[in-house]
């Protein structure tokens, strides 16, 4: 019992009972019988626990472009207050009823999403001179349009790149790729 930290509850003068767990990750304990054990031992010293089967939920999206990122790389289910701020029970199925997935991953809409979006294309697309993509149609190029920064320094390094790509010149195409990146954290907020 000792070793999941009682002594450390009554240390701060806290009951185990006041405690209530959702384990979420209890595969991360080496073993089967290790985890039945701890789980075993909370529930002997009064934790309240709950188990669920979730799967890894992306934690602390708390504005637009942490939505869009965890959106970008895969992520499936998310919680933080960008999503949903906390309420009563009695208020949930009119925010199910109401609420409205708005990212679409391949179309960032804020400067992290557009700088994750193209950070994760450059990492998957070979540097040869037919896998150059219209610039309309990436990314970076739609985030330029949605956000009005057409002409800007960001539209050029990123017409350039595409340009240096389709031509095949690798040199001019990295040192594009360098531009748009530090335009694109420039305006991350």
């Amino acid at each position: 019992m000792f070793e999941l930290g009682h002594p450390c509850l009554v240390k701060q003068w806290q009951r185990p009972t006041r405690l209530h767990l959702e384990l979420l990750e209890t595969n991360a304990l080496p073993s089967q019988d290790r985890r039945n054990r701890a789980i075993a031992q909370l529930a002997e010293i009064g934790v309240k626990l709950d188990m669920d089967d979730l799967g890894v939920v992306i934690e602390g999206l708390e504005n637009p472009g942490l939505v869009e990122v965890a959106a970008i790389l895969g992520a499936l289910k998310g919680q933080g207050y960008e999503i949903a701020k906390p309420m009563p029970a009695a208020d949930l199925l009119l925010w199910i009823s109401r609420w409205q997935w708005k990212i679409e991953p391949q179309l960032p809409q804020t400067a992290l999403g557009a700088w994750v979006r193209f950070w994760k294309w450059q990492r998957q697309v070979p540097w040869m001179k037919n896998n150059a993509q219209d610039p309309a149609s990436c990314g970076v190029g739609h985030f330029i349009r949605a956000q009005g920064l057409v002409g800007s320094e960001l539209d050029h390094a990123h017409q350039a790149m595409h340009q240096a790509m389709a031509q095949a010149d690798h040199p001019t195409a990295q040192q594009q790729l360098s531009r748009i990146e530090q335009q694109l954290i420039s305006l991350i907020k």
